[in-house]
């Protein structure tokens, strides 16, 4: 998960010094050429949002997929930036780490209350392993302010570096 969060992370720090802010990161829009993490590259730029921009989707309409929007992008779709992304990888890494999404409901209702209202499971509970580094930094990038979370691609990534790589 190391590996892939440096590539992922280094591609979305690239794409938000442009100021375009992906809105639909998850793992469906993540690619392993050869089935190796440390080549992973992010795909699917089709819902970016660059500021000053024409939006052709609509001031309220809905975009991404569900399970990994950011409580700001349930909200308000128009109330993205960076960090909203890193909300977004936070739940990608908590799946990856754990094997289950932090947000799960059998509505999309649900979902979303979940998202903006509830805590993520506790991952050190679900995946005793990971190391404290790692729960620590994925903790901060699913809060669900903003504010509280890592402010830029590059902060995750400094922070992926500091952890130990495995063996």
């Amino acid at each position: 998960v190391r590996a892939l969060g440096l590539r992922l992370t280094a591609a979305l720090a690239h794409a938000h010094s442009v100021n375009a802010v992906h809105r639909d990161l998850g793992p469906r829009n993540i690619f392993l050429p050869g089935g190796r993490l440390e080549h992973a590259k992010l795909l699917d730029f089709g819902l970016v949002r660059v500021p000053d921009a024409l939006d052709r989707t609509g001031s309220q309409a809905v975009l991404g997929t569900p399970q990994y929007m950011a409580p700001e992008q349930v909200k308000d779709p128009r109330k993205v930036d960076a960090r909203s992304d890193i909300f977004s990888l936070g739940v990608v890494f908590f799946e990856a780490l754990s094997g289950v999404r932090p947000f799960t409901a059998d509505d999309l209702f649900t979902v979303w209350n979940n998202i903006v209202g509830q805590p993520a499971p506790n991952l050190r509970r679900i995946a005793p392993g990971v190391s404290e580094s790692f729960v620590f930094l994925v903790e901060r990038m699913l809060a669900k302010n903003p504010m509280q979370r890592p402010q830029t691609a590059e902060e995750v990534h400094e922070a992926l570096v500091r952890i130990d790589a495995p063996g």
